[in-house]
């Protein structure tokens, strides 16, 4: 029988069974990342107690209540769980004890993104995937894992609607060169290699046994390269962040010599930040509001389409373009925009 493996220690050791959840639907996790949260249990162990209250004989989780939804899950799928080990925390009531569970899972400080990337270098790809980051260290780390390594025999996942609107707005032009910003690992190249007779791709990462035509960032290329390769009818931007300063700086620097139309296929991954009630210069990102810094709210999470579809509008007005947008989705989860447009001279 499989077994997971215990690799730390507590005050003692309670069996699986003889835990009880405490915090109800306080908080929640996806099948996605419960099988994620399963998967590093199983290669890594089980590394950290679970914190306990005890009370009238019931031992109630404060702090490992995920970890239990995975163990019980493996418990299902044949694994053997021994013993847990268990910190206990001691409360007056129920009152004090909700408290000490939510200083527990608060989280004050954030990861340095030039440390977490240094630790995690060596990490393999699914080793990094089976952790959860927050706010801007989730987004950093998710530019790390962009994709796999791709080939023209492996047909590589991608988000469906996004592919199924990209492929739609290829019909919109000649076909002639694609330039692709954000490359990655080459999950769009391996269809924009499909449909054009040229594709120039750029990513400031490096991969193994994966060549892109430019190795910079997206501004550096668009000051430095862009003018080299006018000749586009497709561009992508396909930042798993937000990519609002590199599109200002696009328009600027094609106003005037950019006369055939073109496709301008976006990714925007704002809503993560917005959602988090980040912090946030509208201005400088999206061209709208004051020129400083504020924090983010639920409306602004709320509006986050119609803040890009100003930003659109008014970034190509500026510059001479009209854009006719082709599609616009929303992933589900509200994190992110994918979206097309033809752009033409006014």
């Amino acid at each position: 029988m499989k077994c997971i493996e215990i690799k730390c220690q507590g005050a003692g050791t309670l069996p699986l069974e003889n835990l009880t959840q405490f915090q109800g639907n306080l908080k929640t996790i996806t099948p996605a990342n419960l099988k994620k949260l399963r998967s590093r249990i199983i290669d890594t162990g089980f590394v950290a107690p679970i914190f306990i209250w005890k009370q009238d004989k019931i031992n109630y989780i404060l702090d490992g209540t995920q970890r239990l939804l995975a163990l019980k899950s493996l418990q299902q799928k044949g694994y053997h769980i021994p013993d847990l080990p268990v910190a206990y925390i001691e409360a007056d009531n129920e009152e004090d004890a909700k408290q000490k569970l939510l200083s527990i899972t608060s989280q004050y400080g954030e990861f340095d993104v030039d440390e977490l990337r240094d630790w995690t270098k060596d990490f393999s790809f699914e080793m990094k995937d089976s952790f959860r980051f927050t706010n801007k260290e989730f987004e950093i780390d998710a530019k790390q894992q962009r994709g796999k390594k791709y080939n023209n025999e492996i047909v590589p996942e991608i988000e469906h609607m996004k592919l199924v609107y990209r492929i739609e707005s290829m019909n919109k032009i000649d076909g002639n060169k694609c330039i692709e910003l954000f490359a990655g690992r080459g999950a769009l190249t391996y269809w924009y290699e499909r449909s054009f007779k040229e594709v120039v791709t750029n990513d400031k990462q490096e991969f193994n046994s994966i060549e892109h035509t430019s190795t910079k960032t997206a501004l550096s290329f668009i000051n430095t390269e862009l003018t080299k390769h006018i000749n586009f009818d497709y561009i992508d931007f396909d930042d798993e962040g937000c990519p609002g300063k590199e599109i200002q700086a696009f328009f600027n620097k094609i106003k005037g010599i950019k006369k055939d139309p073109f496709v301008l296929a976006i990714t925007d991954g704002q809503g993560l930040n917005l959602k988090s009630h980040g912090k946030i210069n509208f201005y400088k990102t999206y061209m709208t509001g004051k020129d400083e810094t504020v924090q983010t709210t639920s409306d602004d999470y709320y509006d986050f389409v119609n803040i890009f579809r100003k930003f659109i509008s008014i970034v190509t007005l500026l510059n001479k373009y009209k854009a006719k947008e082709l599609s616009l989705y929303l992933k589900e989860n509200g994190n992110v925009i994918y979206a097309t447009y033809l752009v033409s001279n006014m």
